[in-house]
């Protein structure tokens, strides 16, 4: 019985794959509204688009979820879950960059009521996200929130007892998340710690070199304090486990985390708005590649050199 489901499960993926042109050409021609002269471009630039994901991600894909067959069935580890989150998003980055040129090719041609028609359909899905989310009540969101996961739970296991159900209902009121909460984010979309609420009125933000976060508002003079962002230095930086996207994971070797203010002893400061330049030194690395091809063009030469003269010895008679 489990060897048909799961075949029936991977014909349906099959399937599906399958008629992904078509579901995807009624998906976009449901946002913009083709007219009889753009809607042969746009099926065909989709059906380029899938025959090369076809012929040069499905094999990434597959080895990919052959991984995962073997990880799944062992405890999860923070480092894995980051790992599994890049090579997701490296995926989608690059499934994104092959379309980009496409879609380049498709947006001049679009009308202006088309593009009015596409603000009409991000409206709806904007109401429906509210409905869906953004009950006045957080009680209300919460058990929203418990009743969408027990309904993908189910779609994945099946019929959940009351003892399961109440084990998502927990967890779900853990929960830091709070979609009616505007929170500050880094740029990856992870949270800062110790979390921090945007007013859903304020009309700007300001973060000083001490780390303090300040909200205005259009109707107000004065900022509001919104919290304090910290910093954490380690006693052996070398010794964190990067976890790649700028994460790193704490070890025996880095030591405990020590967090404080920032322009405290050992830390830096914050500044808003600025760019991180490159801790490289081009003009030096320039000049000490140089100096290690010279090196190497050296070293050749006498390898060279000794080579002849043993031959010359070995022919002398």
């Amino acid at each position: 019985m489990l060897a048909s489901l799961l075949l029936g499960g991977c014909s349906a993926v099959r399937i599906g794959y399958n008629q992904a042109p078509t579901l995807a050409w009624w998906w976009l021609d449901g946002y913009m509204d083709f007219d009889a002269e753009q809607a042969p471009k746009v099926k065909e630039a989709l059906n380029q688009w899938f025959a090369w994901h076809r012929t040069t991600q499905l094999p990434d894909y597959a080895n990919l979820l052959a991984a995962a067959q073997v990880q799944v069935l062992q405890p999860a580890t923070p480092q894995q879950v980051c790992r599994w989150a890049d090579d997701l998003r490296v995926r989608l980055a690059t499934a994104f960059a092959q379309g980009v040129p496409m879609a380049a090719d498709l947006l001049p041609g679009l009308k202006a009521e088309q593009l009015v028609h596409l603000e009409r359909r991000y409206r709806k899905s904007n109401r429906d996200f509210e409905e869906d989310y953004l009950q006045q009540d957080r009680d209300e969101r919460q058990k929203a929130a418990v009743r969408r996961t027990i309904d993908r739970a189910e779609m994945l296991y099946g019929h959940l007892d009351e003892r399961q159900r109440q084990l998502i209902a927990a967890g779900v009121a853990a929960s830091p998340f709070d979609p009616a909460a505007c929170q500050i984010v880094t740029s990856d979309g992870y949270p800062v710690v110790p979390g921090l609420t945007i007013p859903n009125d304020a009309s700007s933000l300001a973060i000083n070199a001490a780390g303090e976060v300040y909200a205005y508002f259009s109707d107000r003079i004065e900022p509001e304090l919104l919290g304090q962002l910290t910093l954490a230095g380690f006693a052996n930086e070398k010794g964190l486990e990067a976890m790649g996207s700028n994460l790193f994971l704490e070890t025996v070797a880095s030591g405990a985390p020590q967090v404080s203010t920032p322009g405290t002893t050992g830390l830096g400061i914050l500044r808003q708005g600025y760019l991180e330049e490159s801790s490289v030194d081009p003009v030096r690395e320039v000049t000490e590649l140089i100096k290690a091809q010279r090196g190497y063009e050296l070293n050749a030469k006498v390898i060279t050199a000794a080579d002849q003269m043993l031959a010359a010895t070995t022919q002398v008679r």
